[in-house]
């Protein structure tokens, strides 16, 4: 892994700021504390922090460049089907053994078109300093980030925004579409990003940019294919070989090799491959302990250990913590994250990083093989909307009657969500199930003539649709997000076994109901689990990480809540309605509301503003 920054002149004019490369490597210097490298030209300067794992000689330190030099690459990430490229490739004078020089091979001989031949997690620069075209590329599902903004003809680019932001041509205006889809849904939709200047290269997808053009280029799309008539059970006997060759393709290079691992079925999976590929002894797994037993689970990530025999580590959730990592990374992450999850994430990462420099971790499993409730809830609106009217009014009444929860997820709270919103159509319904209700706090609007939040206004004819809908929103721009940025600011990488292509494919081909049937998620990948897991661990009830966020705000946060949702700092603002903001507050503290996601999203972004959004 690295961190990636450089500006590019697409045009005669002032050349780049050369002085503004220190402080940009500076700001990414988590991503890649073991190497530095900087080629520069009168037109150009890329530079590369390098974390060092695959090939960890210096003649692997990055940039690279052709044998012209006049191609500059600089990549983040692993290509994990580097050998086999080294094999097409044999004739190119490779200097290192780095699986990220595999790419100018590729590149040079397809273009753009190149990107769809490497399998991996990858953010990658191609710089040709003759032609002055610059190319940016990110790896299918998005899961390493590369940012980017234009100031005249120069692009700046960088792994992470902050680095951006230290160019005087890049505002720190908000962008109030941006705004809107973070209340909305708990996180903005690519390219966006809450800077109304800087962008997100699309997942998938290669910009290329030159002199008074930008060409974008998708070279994957994940998609609905025709159902498979594969048999339950041969699927499932596919999935685990499949997934058995994303785990062992991952871990080549990890020694010793972490596991984030909850207990849960997808984690719990990926150990007991792993155990099967490596010697136990040395992976290292590591999970979450929280003192409030409604919310700890660390008992399953402990059996996991046992089971299979790795060296384990609990990690301490408690209160001083939890705001430790609430300090840490609102002040070190230049982009607002609703998730509370990532509090307890930055403490696993910081923990895991003195242990190994790689970890897996399970995400993309709920996406690819049905594991959130919401997918129930849409198989059973239709029999839902064939009660009597009065059935669904005294159901509604009873659950109203139950009251609200500080705890773990209350089904009553799913349940309420359901009724509410169950006669709505497919998208809307899953958008009300699974976002926020934060956007009525905003004093402004949507921009007149603003495109709508997301691309999706028609109804959706399968669960597997929806879960590409939450692969490309929710994974793609919140989970791998959390997931990127809280182990990087530790010095470590985190791999996602579960994202591999081919898997990926697999499960968007399978049938519905493969994934999804009765009262059962994740149908097939628990089906695939019991060949190497015990039944109690396969097919324990899905509770997912959830951070006693109650607790922090009217204790160990309090004081600073009270602040940051005060009326004088509210209007100040003038980006949220204080009366609105008050009584969400007060509803919250009180036991008249269980609304805690949306209170936390207002309080993480108010953290972030003051932090980023003001220059400080």
């Amino acid at each position: 892994m690295c961190g990636i920054y450089g500006i590019f002149s697409l045009a005669d004019g002032p050349p780049p700021d050369r002085s503004l490369a220190t402080p940009m490597a500076d700001s990414l210097r988590h991503r890649g504390p073991d190497s530095h490298g900087v080629l520069e030209s009168t037109r150009a300067f890329l530079g590369v922090d390098r974390l060092r794992i695959v090939d960890a000689s210096e003649k692997a330190d990055q940039p690279f460049q052709d044998l012209s030099g006049k191609l500059w690459l600089a990549g983040n990430g692993e290509v994990y089907n580097a050998n086999d490229l080294r094999s097409r490739f044999d004739s190119y004078p490779f200097r290192s053994n780095s699986d990220i020089e595999t790419i100018l091979p590729v590149f040079l001989q397809y273009g753009t078109p190149g990107f769809s031949h490497l399998d991996g997690k990858f953010a990658v620069v191609l710089w040709n300093d003759v032609e002055r075209r610059l190319t940016l590329a990110r790896d299918r599902a998005g899961e390493n980030p590369l940012f980017y903004s234009t100031v005249g003809n120069q692009v700046i680019v960088a792994s992470e925004i902050q680095a951006l932001l230290i160019h005087p041509g890049v505002s720190r205006s908000i962008d109030g579409t941006s705004l809107r889809q973070f209340f909305e849904f708990g996180f903005i939709h690519e390219p966006r990003t809450i800077f109304r200047d800087v962008k997100r290269v699309e997942s998938g997808t290669a910009l290329s940019f030159k002199f008074g053009s930008t060409e974008q280029n998708s070279f994957w799309k994940p998609n609905s294919t025709a159902a498979r008539d594969t048999d339950f059970s041969s699927s499932a006997r596919e999935l685990v070989s499949l997934l058995r060759e994303s785990i062992s393709r991952q871990i080549e290079t990890a020694e010793p090799l972490g596991v984030f691992t909850s207990g849960g079925v997808d984690s719990s999976l990926l150990v007991a491959l792993a155990a099967e590929i490596r010697d136990p002894a040395t992976i290292r797994t590591f999970s979450v302990r929280f003192p409030d037993r409604s919310f700890d689970e660390s008992r399953y990530g402990r059996r996991v250990s046992h089971l299979f025999r790795t060296q384990h580590l609990e990690v301490t959730a408690d209160a001083d913590g939890l705001s430790r990592a609430f300090e840490s990374v609102t002040r070190d992450i230049a982009e607002p994250i609703a998730d509370p999850a990532i509090l307890p994430t930055y403490l696993l990462a910081e923990a895991a990083s003195a242990k190994t420099r790689v970890a897996l971790s399970g995400e993309g499993a709920d996406e690819l093989f049905g594991g959130y409730p919401t997918y129930l809830g849409h198989l059973y609106a239709a029999d839902l909307d064939r009660l009597p009217p009065a059935a669904v009014r005294i159901l509604a009444r009873i659950l109203g009657a139950l009251g609200p929860s500080n705890k773990k997820v209350p089904l009553r709270f799913l349940l309420k969500r359901f009724l509410a919103s169950h006669r709505t159509g497919s998208w809307d319904r899953h958008m009300s199930w699974s976002g926020l209700s934060g956007a009525r706090l905003l004093e402004i609007g949507p921009p007149e003539g603003a495109e709508k939040t997301v691309e999706h206004s028609r109804e959706v004819a399968s669960i597997t649709e929806l879960m590409i809908s939450d692969y490309v929103g929710y994974l793609r721009n919140n989970l791998l997000v959390k997931v990127d940025r809280t182990t990087m600011l530790h010095s470590m990488e985190a791999r996602t076994p579960y994202l591999d292509r081919n898997l990926t494919e697999f499960a968007f081909s399978m049938r519905d109901s493969h994934k999804v049937r009765g009262l059962t998620t994740k149908r097939i990948l628990k089906k695939a689990a019991a060949e190497v897991l015990p039944r109690s661990i396969v097919h324990r009830r899905k509770r997912g990480l959830s951070v006693p966020i109650a607790n922090l705000i009217n204790g160990a946060l309090r004081q600073r809540v009270d602040r940051l949702l005060s009326r004088s700092h509210i209007k100040g603002q003038g980006l949220f309605r204080p009366n609105r903001v008050l009584e969400l507050l007060s509803m919250c503290r009180s036991g008249q509301s269980d609304e805690w996601r949306s209170l936390w999203a207002l309080i993480a972004f108010q953290a972030w503003h003051e932090r980023w959004a003001n220059g400080t």
